[in-house]
């Protein structure tokens, strides 16, 4: 027979109602983070999730109600099934957040269950429990178009809310299993312990991995800027080779002589002498223009070549379309280019020198061409004989370099001095000052911006992306000309991480699961002869001296089992001998008694 204990059920109640407490002001903070994230994001399944931990608050403060009201079974379940209810759900609206949210599964739900529950009710808890977790990671499996990428806000502050119920309920429950039964304090040892250890090795494991992939990510990023500003860079030089050639071109030089020939003729020269210097001078000029063609074809990289006199008038244009085809402009169509900034600001410079213009949409007839052509100039001073006779300019197809930008597996923009993108992976957010649309990274990361101009060269990161940035510096310029900043977003560092540990953490979640079953296991059996032991005893205790333990085993227990036997048996022969002597001693007083009557 079991000796009743009138103090269980009030326990149990107890503790039920301390862990729907805990979990009551776990849902609050989880409320408070989802509704943060939604209102922050505007994304919907921020808020839709934030109705699921609604309802399951309000599932848990009727459960509250039951456990107080006596129906603690109830309560228990009606606390769990919304548990595992809102998670699942979590697993639908939000990817790579399954196996994380199927863990807390099984470890709050089963746990509560071992310890609030009784064993036919734990059981199906049990069963319960697995099949929800395996669901919630099955569904984040599914390629689902809608859901969105659990935010890193939500990873780090998950698992740590949770980690806090575990810690809180674990503490409370150990407690008063050590207080109880035998057999608790032995699942406390056996699953308790080396789940938290378990559990500290894996969050060590994967905060280290973590920390080595950012690293790695970041010195991926430093490498890939540098690698595009050195390519900018030599592009850009090979443009300023190149314009220096042609400034002292051979051809061009020929033509100022039959210029300077020409124009040095006498008032009264021949009608013939004037006619033959004018062909040298066209004759000159056509070839001038061949060569500026042949170059311009060769090269494919610029707009326009160009070569304009002394007043601004251009003597020589070669353009080269998008396609391709290179023509030589009709001289009708040349125009003066006097008091442009590029034709001042060149021709003001020194033999040798360069003028390199801000990088910018090409502008004709007053407007901006269309499509958008992004241009950068340049120019150099053309002497001869000593004396500045004109400038050559040209413009650099900016796409040439820019594009190049976009061509390696790490997204890049390139930002002025002002902020503004001169290129952007999002081509509606290039050229913000050009065509007044006022996209910038000041709009977009202000902080960012601060940082990047505040520094010479650095990383930066918020939480969602992980930013890598450089200036880009031409020779002669006390300040940076542009900026280059690589960025990745941390979702994908989150999946190489992910998917690094996945296998780690099914092997655990297996391992645990089998830890906790083994411990159910042993626990039974090393319990089972003391429990055989204990009911003997309790029959004993009510008066049944037949009561015999069995014995299973050679160890201690086995031994305590026959020793128990034996002094039953010794118990049994000693007051069988105690009987035996009363009847004896009753029989010589009655006895004594007949004799006297009779005397």
């Amino acid at each position: 027979m079991n000796i009743p204990n009138p103090n269980n059920n009030e326990t149990q109640d107890q503790r039920a109602f301390i862990i729907a407490i805990v979990l009551l002001v776990a849902i609050i903070a989880n409320l408070m983070l989802s509704l943060s994230l939604g209102f922050q994001t505007n994304a919907w399944q921020h808020f839709v999730r934030a109705g699921l931990v609604l309802i399951f608050g309000i599932a848990t403060v009727f459960s509250a109600i039951l456990i107080r009201r006596g129906r603690t079974k109830n309560g228990i379940w009606l606390l769990i099934i919304s548990f595992l209810f809102t998670l699942a759900g979590t697993s639908l609206l939000l990817a790579g957040f399954g196996l994380i949210l199927a863990a807390i599964e099984l470890v709050l739900a089963g746990g509560i269950a071992a310890f609030v529950l009784p064993k036919e009710e734990r059981n199906r808890v049990f069963i319960t429990t697995a099949i929800a977790a395996a669901l919630t990671y099955g569904i984040d499996l599914l390629p689902l178009n809608y859901r969105i990428p659990a935010p890193a806000a939500m990873k780090n502050s998950l698992p740590a809310i949770a980690g806090a119920v575990v810690l809180v309920i674990g503490f409370y429950i150990a407690r008063q299993a050590w207080q109880g039964a035998l057999r608790n304090k032995l699942l406390v040892m056996f699953i308790g312990i080396p789940t938290i250890v378990v559990i500290v090795i894996s969050v060590f494991f994967t905060n280290n991995l973590r920390g080595q992939l950012d690293t790695e990510i970041e010195r991926g990023q430093q490498a890939d800027v540098q690698a595009k500003i050195a390519g900018v860079e030599n592009f850009l030089t090979a443009t300023s080779a190149d314009i220096q050639f042609l400034s002292g071109s051979v051809v061009l030089e020929n033509y100022f002589a039959a210029l300077k020939a020409y124009s040095e003729l006498s008032p009264n020269a021949e009608a013939n002498e004037i006619q033959t210097a004018q062909n040298l001078v066209a004759e000159a000029r056509a070839s001038a223009n061949d060569e500026f063609y042949a170059f311009a074809q060769a090269r494919l990289i610029y707009d326009q070549v160009r070569y304009l006199d002394a007043t601004g008038q251009e003597v020589i244009r070669v353009n080269t379309s998008r396609d391709g085809e290179t023509t030589i402009v009709a001289e009708e169509k040349l125009q003066n280019k006097a008091g442009r900034y590029y034709f001042d600001d060149t021709f003001a410079l020194q033999p040798d020198e360069l003028m390199i213009s801000p990088l910018d949409l090409n502008v004709e007839q007053g407007a901006v061409e269309v499509p958008h052509k992004s241009v950068i100039r340049y120019g150099t001073p053309v002497v001869f004989e000593g004396e500045k006779v004109g400038v050559i300019v040209v413009n650099v197809l900016a796409d040439n370099f820019l594009e190049v930008l976009g061509q390696t597996n790490i997204t890049s923009f390139l930002i002025d001095p002002d902020g503004y993108y001169l290129y952007h992976p999002d081509v509606n957010k290039r050229w913000g000052r050009d065509l007044e649309t006022e996209y910038s990274v000041y709009n977009d990361f202000p902080d960012l911006a601060e940082t990047v101009f505040a520094s010479k060269e650095g990383t930066f990161q918020t939480e969602e992306q992980a930013f890598t940035f450089s200036p880009i510096e031409f020779t002669g310029e006390v300040a940076p000309r542009w900026y280059l900043v690589d960025f990745v977003s941390l979702e994908e560092t989150d999946v190489i991480v992910r998917e690094a540990m996945r296998p780690i953490q099914v092997t655990i979640i297996i391992a645990l699961a089998m830890m906790a079953l083994a411990a159910f296991l042993t626990s039974n059996v090393m319990l089972a002869p003391l429990k055989g032991l204990t009911q003997a005893a309790e029959q004993v205790a009510a008066g049944d001296l037949n009561a015999k333990a069995t014995v299973t085993t050679n160890d201690e227990i086995g031994t305590l089992s026959t020793a128990f036997n034996t002094m039953t048996s010794q118990l049994q022969g000693t007051l069988q001998g105690m009987e035996q002597r009363v009847a004896e001693r009753t029989q010589n007083l009655e006895l004594a008694a007949e004799v006297g009557r009779s005397v």
